[in-house]
């Protein structure tokens, strides 16, 4: 897990930021190949589902 104690604005300045965050992402991928073909080579989809939840 990555973290970081301080935050810094364009200047180099410290910004007064503070973050709890805890993140679990779990991302499905359903993907299809046909048979049909465009200039030699199957034709596929894919759906990507990601699914997030966060906890402040």
């Amino acid at each position: 897990m990555g973290s970081h104690s301080r935050y810094k604005d364009d200047n180099g300045d410290d910004l007064p930021v503070e973050v709890d965050l805890d993140v679990l992402a779990t991302v499905h991928r359903f993907l299809h190949v046909t048979k049909f073909q465009i200039l030699g080579a199957n034709y596929a989809y894919e759906m990507v589902v990601p699914i997030v939840e966060t906890v402040t």
